[in-house]
């Protein structure tokens, strides 16, 4: 997704350009999968999140999500709702099937620009340029824990498949790995030049990719929660806005501040293969 105000789907197994599609009427900050595959949710600086029948390619719905741009918009991990955040300040929750509202959570006294589910859906994580991160008890439909940040906005919380730890990532240019409980397990300082833009867990939870504006990628190791940097750092000649795993944890993919999304080795960083059917800056990829 990019500043043109499409979404783009390319197949796997030959990278070439699967669908265009179209109906937004600003730049697309995010998009998710559905854990079947079957449908595409992605969010808009035109305050709207969508829901794509990816096989129909056709709009299934649009939600009026928020009063302001949306930044951010996750599945949950049941593929049933969809959470959404953005400059309004609020978390909200939607039914995926309707479209129905079924939680709004505030809290944040800013633009909120991140969201993400506990791998048992019980759970939410916000980041906020407030510098603050939230947990919210989706069940309860309340605060859990206020976490603070550092000298400047939060850009990135992930939490880690199994649910025990939580990743966060700033424009510090530092790296948190926190337990369930919240308490610190690792931080690292100065993990990139400049600030911390992607980040993603693996998907056995034992590593953590992180990218920077400066251009640099670089994957860490986790044993027992801890951070460990591992052979696997890289240079771009641009900034790199976004990055996912493959499902098998084998590769990387990135979004390049010019456009162009590549697909490396997430052992040895190897250029994989990469396209440019992109005009604008890739603000995220996601991995069906």
């Amino acid at each position: 997704c990019c500043d043109d105000h499409l979404v783009r789907i390319f197949d796997a197994s030959d990278w070439k350009l699967v669908c265009e599609l179209r109906g937004h009427t600003h730049h697309v900050n995010t998009v998710d999968w559905t854990p079947d595959s079957r449908f595409l949710v992605s969010a808009s600086h035109d305050r709207t999140v969508r829901v794509w029948d990816v096989l129909g390619r056709r709009l299934v719905r649009v939600i009026a999500a928020h009063e302001d741009d949306i930044d951010a918009a996750s599945v949950s991990p049941d593929g049933l709702r969809i959470a959404s955040a953005g400059h309004d300040r609020h978390l909200r929750v939607w039914d995926l099937a309707t479209g129905e509202r079924i939680a709004s959570l505030g809290g944040h006294t800013d633009e909120v620009g991140w969201v993400s589910w506990s791998p048992d859906g019980r759970r939410l994580a916000t980041t906020s340029i407030d510098v603050r991160v939230r947990i919210y008890d989706f069940a309860k439909r309340e605060l859990e824990r206020r976490l603070p940040g550092r000298n400047r906005s939060v850009s990135r919380v992930r939490v880690a498949p199994g649910g025990q730890r939580i990743a966060i990532a700033g424009a510090d240019r530092s790296l948190r790995v926190l337990d369930a409980s919240c308490a610190p397990i690792a931080v690292l300082e100065d993990v990139h030049p400049k600030a911390v833009k992607g980040m993603e867990w693996s998907p056995d939870g034992q590593r953590l990719a992180s990218t920077s504006l400066d251009g640099s990628v670089a994957v860490w190791a986790t044993p027992s929660g801890a951070l460990a940097p591992i052979a696997t750092r890289f240079q771009r000649p641009v900034g790199v806005y976004a990055v996912t795993w493959s499902p098998d944890g084998s590769r990387l993919a990135i979004g390049l501040e010019d456009g162009d999304v590549e697909i490396l080795d997430a052992s040895s960083g190897a250029r994989l293969a990469g396209f440019s059917d992109h005009p604008e800056p890739v603000y995220c990829v996601a991995w069906s």
